[in-house]
């Protein structure tokens, strides 16, 4: 049977979280678990990753478990596990390819099926769920709203030249967030809470992005240019061109541990890759 779904996830020294996210992935998928090719990349570059994959086929015997050559960041990985399942000579085109953290979990048993179900405009190419944060942080989605301005993203530039700057800057925002949802405040907390539909956006979180088959057949990728982070204004974009609807639907409920592979605190390599990421979209798309 050809698969109507696909899921990539990428794991980087996130063994325990990745075997977490498999066992609830089943779940999520219920009675399409049959008509979905789950595919796990493995960034970690390391010589036990056999044993890792082991350890996932115990937990689904079914899980396409690939060895990157190399770390390939988070996109790069989804990418690459993704030309990889599509030159095995499958072709097909699944009606959604999901791309994930391993750090999140499906709030709901019905999450795909769910998906699959919902009548979504014919040019949508992007669905980004409600993803609730464990640290009660709120709703990560959406991301963005609207497309921000060229000013606000070369200042991100700036921003991203200290690691200091940068936690500083990612600290006070997550207390902003946590004192807003404590008094009932949060607008995006809210609309998950209570709506029934959904609603274009500009860019979803990355922690898990619904691609739709549209996206990919009026042209567009998975190949993200940087290593990461940005991975969503690169969506964005890449939906703005090809004419594509990016949406928030508060129906699909997730939650999330939290930067379980990135740490919350970004060290100076993090920090670098930050600012490689705030370069990079704000001269591309936005000069």
């Amino acid at each position: 049977m050809k698969p109507r779904i696909v899921i990539i996830a990428v794991n980087y020294h996130s063994d325990d979280a990745a075997a977490a996210w498999l066992t609830d992935l089943n779940w999520a998928l219920g009675s399409l678990r049959g008509e979905a090719a789950v595919i796990l990349v493995d960034n970690s570059v390391r010589e036990s990753s056999d044993v890792f994959f082991r350890r996932l086929r115990a937990v689904d015997s079914r899980v396409i478990a690939l060895k990157a050559p190399c770390n390939l960041g988070y996109f790069g990985g989804a990418n690459w596990g993704w030309t990889q399942w599509q030159a095995d000579g499958v072709g097909h085109m699944p009606d959604w390819v999901a791309i994930s953290n391993v750090d999140v979990a499906f709030a709901s048993e019905d999450f795909f099926v769910r998906l699959h179900a919902t009548h979504y405009p014919v040019s949508t190419g992007v669905v980004g769920p409600a993803i609730l944060s464990q640290a009660r942080y709120g709703d990560w989605n959406p991301k963005m709203t609207s497309r921000p301005s060229r000013r606000r993203m070369h200042a991100y530039k700036l921003l991203y030249q200290s690691r200091w700057l940068v936690n500083i800057y990612e600290q006070g925002a997550r207390i902003k967030y946590a004192l807003m949802t404590l008094l009932h405040r949060s607008p995006d907390m809210a609309q998950a809470a209570t709506a029934g539909g959904f609603r274009e956006i500009y860019a979803p979180h990355g922690a898990c992005i619904l691609f739709a088959a549209e996206y990919f057949r009026r042209g567009g990728d998975l190949a993200y240019p940087g290593f990461l982070f940005g991975e969503e204004v690169f969506v964005a974009e890449t939906a703005l061109r090809l004419g594509v609807k990016v949406l928030y639907d508060p129906s699909l409920r997730m939650t999330s541990q939290d930067h379980v592979s990135t740490g919350r605190f970004r060290s100076e390599t993090m920090a670098g890759y930050m600012r490689d990421a705030a370069v990079l979209l704000a001269d591309r798309y936005f000069p």
